[in-house]
C-alpha cells in the first residue's frame, strides 16, 4: 500500500493494491499494463513476477465482494459446533442445510436420551417421529402438531419423520467448508422429506471421490492435527489412520476429515471434468485450486474446488 501510494519510483506506480486473507498468495494491483504489473512484482522479494495475470474485466468487482465466510447459498451441509442450550451432545454432528419459504433450516438427525442410554454423554442418532416420542414419553411431550405432520418435542421442532430442525441463523455452526455425512448418516437423510435429487446425488458423488488408497499422501482438514500432512497406513469402513509425519504420530480420522495432498511437481491424472484423461505436472497449488500444465496439448487446466477430489497423483 505504500508503494501504491508513494510510489518511489514514477515507473512503477499503482492507484491501488488488494490482498485479502480469504486469497493467500494472490495481491491485486491496479496498474496501466502487464508490463506495469510485472516491474512491481518484481520489487516486492514475496512475489513470483513470472505469475502475473490480467484478471478479466468480469470478474474484477468480485476481487472486492468479500462474502460471508457463513453463507450457506452454496453448500448443503454443515457441522455443529454445540454451543448453545439444548446442543452440546451435537457438537460434530453434520445437518443438511436446506431453504424453506425464504430461510435455510439445518436438519439434524436426533439424540435424545431414553431408558436405553441414560448414562450414555452421547446417545446414538435416530429418528423419532411423535408417535415413538409419545410411546416413550408419554402424550403430552408432543405439542403444536402442524397439518404438515411437524410437531414440538422438548421445546425443539421436529419434521414429521423425526428429524430435528432450526433456523441456520439459531444455531451455532463452524465455518462452511467440505463437509459430508457418512453413508449411514446419509442413508438416514434419504427419509427427509427436504432432501432432493441434487443433494442426494451430489453427496453421493462426493463420498464415492473421497475413498484414498492405502500408502496415498493425504492432509487432514479436521481435528487436532487439521493442516498436516501424513500417509494413510489403513483404511477401515468410515475412517483411516493416518501416520502424521511431522508429529511421530498415527490418527485416526473420518474418511471425510482427510484430502489427498498434491506438491508442486507432481505428475497427476484428471479422472472427471472436462479434462478427463489429461495428464501434467502440478505448477501451483492454492488451497482450494490446483493448476496442472499438460506441455503436449499446451493447457493449462486450474482445476477448482469441485475438483478436489478428482485427481489422482503418484502416476
Amino acid at each position: 500500500m505504500n508503494r501504491a501510494t508513494h510510489p518511489s519510483d514514477p515507473h512503477l506506480q499503482a492507484k491501488s493494491v488488494i490482498g485479502r486473507c480469504s486469497i493467500p498468495g494472490r495481491v491485486f494491483v491496479e496498474v496501466l499494463d502487464e508490463t506495469n504489473a510485472r516491474s512491481f512484482a518484481m520489487s516486492i522479494t514475496e512475489l513470483n513476477p513470472n505469475a502475473v495475470r490480467i484478471v478479466p474485466v468480469e470478474e474484477m468487482l468480485s476481487v472486492l465482494y468479500i462474502k460471508n465466510p457463513f453463507s450457506f447459498d452454496d453448500t448443503n451441509w454443515a457441522r455443529l459446533t454445540g454451543r448453545g442450550a439444548g446442543w452440546r451432545i451435537y457438537k460434530g454432528d453434520i445437518a443438511m442445510v436446506v431453504p424453506q419459504n425464504g430461510v435455510k433450516l439445518l436438519l439434524v438427525i436426533p439424540r435424545i436420551k431414553t431408558a436405553d442410554s441414560i448414562n450414555s454423554p452421547k446417545p446414538q442418532q435416530s429418528l423419532f417421529p411423535a408417535h415413538v416420542l409419545a410411546n416413550l414419553f408419554g402424550a403430552a411431550c408432543i405439542s403444536s402438531i402442524s397439518p404438515d405432520g411437524s410437531f414440538s418435542f422438548q421445546g425443539k421442532r421436529m419434521t414429521k419423520e423425526g428429524f430435528l430442525y432450526q433456523n441456520v441463523s439459531e444455531v451455532d455452526v463452524f465455518r462452511p467448508g467440505d463437509d459430508l455425512p457418512t453413508v449411514l448418516e446419509l442413508e438416514t437423510f434419504k427419509a427427509c422429506s427436504f432432501m432432493d435429487d441434487r443433494i442426494l446425488n451430489e453427496a453421493n458423488s462426493r463420498l464415492s471421490r473421497l475413498k484414498v488408497a492405502l500408502d496415498a499422501r493425504v492432509v487432514v482438514v479436521e481435528g487436532d492435527y487439521k493442516g498436516l500432512v501424513g500417509r494413510v497406513i489403513e483404511i477401515g469402513e468410515n475412517e483411516v489412520a493416518v501416520d502424521v509425519e511431522t508429529q511421530d504420530h498415527i490418527e485416526r480420522v473420518h474418511l471425510s476429515s482427510v484430502r489427498m495432498a498434491f506438491r508442486l511437481g507432481d505428475q497427476v491424472q484428471i479422472t472427471q471434468g472436462p479434462h478427463s484423461g489429461r495428464t501434467g505436472w502440478i505448477v501451483d497449488v492454492q488451497d482450494h485450486v490446483v493448476t496442472v500444465i499438460n506441455v503436449e496439448h499446451r493447457i493449462e487446466v486450474i482445476l477448482h474446488s469441485c475438483y478436489r477430489y478428482v485427481v489422482n497423483n503418484g502416476m
